[in-house]
């Protein structure tokens, strides 16, 4: 996934400079969300949009056009989806407004999906710097001093030493535990946050934007049934008869949901044609097939030209709840390494048989959270697992 932030400040995204070295609080935070490891894939572009530059002239945007501008460079650079960072300072709601219309307007102009996320910073950054309590003591091995008022609430005179301005309560804060007050210092306080802890500190900042982006790029788990050496398939065929338990499983998988919605199974071009005609599309689901040609397919079916464009427009389906990967293999292959595949559905047929595709080994990157007892089947030994994606820290 190749995902882009937008913001102005040296602390969100890096550099002084026009270009952004991209190492900031904002990166931080969005890969803590997303629980990165060294086993996912992951493209930042991170992205200083406060200014542009025309005719040799520096151009001020507004709040909603920098918004749409923002959206408009990030498709341009190919990306799959945006985060715009911006301080709310005391204008909350008019920002707010402001900025989610001009993300609104970019997206329309677009031809494609394009999840966006507006980060807004209550009342700025230096609040959620110092919402968590315990990150001072996990980053400095100190207490954080008490603040005059919640975090959401802090304001004053910018430049007054003592005042209850964010940013002056923060450099005392980091005076006190005697740390410098520099990029590095708010660094280390992000990936020392606890993220719960910053939601509920910072409700209508971090708390939003957290409950945001998880909706926008939500995880998916891959359901698969492969034999003991990863293979899946054979001339696009399973290698072994129809196996009861493990079609019940997958369907009751796929296609449980809460009322009002339905979970989204996203496959191959060879796997969608791999299913019987009878049986496609795939009921109470929404079906959608990956291909780079032309596909034939009933209404109601989605198109996709990537396993990111298929995730995105799962994703900004409303009534969708959940979403699965299904094959094939080149599709699994995507997905493991994928930073928004959180679990594994996986059935292990216990025999090794002629196959041509196979998936990666789950071991690794994946632990094995909760295994069946095994069932016996058309003449196979096989269990149905359930393996959780291994936590950054691993």
């Amino acid at each position: 996934m190749k995902l882009a932030i937008v913001a102005e400040g040296e602390t969100e995204i890096g550099s002084r400079g026009p270009e952004p070295d991209g190492n900031g609080v904002s990166r931080v935070l969005i890969e803590r969300l997303l629980r990165v490891t060294s086993t996912t894939r992951l493209e930042v572009v991170t992205i200083k949009l406060a200014r542009e530059l025309r005719r040799g002239e520096v151009v001020k945007h507004g709040e909603a056009e920098t918004a749409a501008l923002a959206v408009e460079r990030a498709d341009a650079l190919g990306c799959d989806g945006l985060v715009l960072v911006r301080d709310a300072d005391k204008h909350e709601q008019q920002r707010r407004q402001l900025n989610s219309d001009g993300l609104e307007a970019g997206r329309r102009k677009l031809t494609r999906p394009f999840p966006t996320v507006l980060a807004l910073q209550v009342r700025m950054v230096e609040a959620w710097l110092l919402a968590d309590a315990g990150a001072f003591a996990r980053a400095f091995g100190q207490q954080r001093p008490p603040l005059p008022r919640p975090v959401e609430e802090l304001w004053g005179q910018k430049h007054d030493q003592s005042s209850n301005h964010p940013k002056q309560v923060y450099r005392r804060a980091l005076a006190a535990v005697r740390v410098p007050h520099d990029r590095d210092a708010a660094i280390r306080l992000a990936e020392h946050a606890d993220l719960d802890t910053l939601a509920r500190e910072c409700p209508e900042g971090f708390g939003r934007f957290k409950t945001d982006f998880e909706r926008a790029f939500r995880p998916f788990a891959c359901v698969v049934a492969a034999d003991a050496a990863n293979g899946i398939g054979k001339n696009n065929n399973l290698p072994w008869p129809r196996l009861k338990a493990d079609l019940k499983h997958f369907r009751e998988v796929t296609s449980s949901a809460p009322a009002g919605t339905r979970n989204a199974v996203i496959m191959g071009r060879r796997t969608w044609d791999s299913v019987p005609e009878k049986y496609r599309p795939l009921p109470d689901r929404l079906n959608v097939v990956i291909t780079r040609g032309q596909l034939d397919v009933p209404a109601g079916v989605l198109l996709a030209s990537s396993l990111d464009d298929a995730l995105n427009r799962a994703s900004l389906t409303p009534d969708v709840d959940r979403l699965f990967i299904i094959g094939g293999g080149e599709v699994y292959r995507q997905a493991f390494d994928h930073v928004r595949c959180r679990e594994i559905y996986l059935t292990r047929i216990e025999a090794t048989l002629d196959c041509d595709t196979y998936i990666p080994d789950v071991r690794g990157r994946f632990r094995l959270a909760e295994s069946q007892p095994t069932h016996h089947d058309a003449g196979f030994d096989y269990r149905i697992e359930r393996w959780s994606r291994l936590p950054p820290s691993t």
